[in-house]
């Protein structure tokens, strides 16, 4: 199965064993917001690569309605995320421009089991070219979706694991 990611002219695979998935960038602007839709316990996640303190009211309306929000590194202002943090459950990894504030909060790496178990982390490497950090946790926690920000390309790619999403 295959889509196209028309903002990024990115071809998305889908793997058979994801129930559905449908990535749509949503603001020319505002870099890496994804949706992924997952049957397994019929959520609607909100993927959000980088914000760098911005927050506009028009995103509002295109987060209204999922059940979370999964932001994958570079926060900036913490005054930023509020908004998201009040419209749906949140959960995030700091990134490289994110300052002590954001560290206190909210981890380099987050594993946690959503049906599926879930890394996500903000700078990771390409596929088969990991840090070695990231290849750690890989071998050891054996994730089935890899989560990972910084790159400003949405991307989603099939590989070692059931799905990787490079946000």
């Amino acid at each position: 199965m295959e889509a196209t990611a028309a903002a990024y002219d990115e071809v998305v695979h889908l793997p058979a064993n994801i129930n559905s998935l449908n990535i749509s960038p949503l603001l020319d602007h505002f870099s890496g917001v994804s949706f992924v839709f997952t049957n397994l316990e019929m959520k609607k996640i909100a993927l959000i690569s980088i914000n760098h303190s911005y927050f506009g009211d028009e995103i509002t309306e295109h987060l209204t309605g999922v059940d979370e929000i999964w932001h994958a590194g570079d926060i900036g202002d913490l005054a930023s995320i509020s908004k998201y943090r009040k419209i749906a459950a949140f959960r995030a990894v700091y990134g490289n421009i994110d300052d002590q504030s954001v560290k206190d909060i909210f981890p380099l790496n987050d594993i946690f089991c959503d049906g599926i178990k879930v890394f996500m982390t903000h700078i990771d490497g390409y596929p088969g070219k990991y840090s070695t950090r990231v290849n750690k946790i890989i071998k050891e926690e054996k994730p089935n979706l890899y989560i990972c920000g910084h790159s400003h390309i949405c991307k989603v790619m099939p590989g070692q694991i059931q799905l990787i999403c490079c946000i």
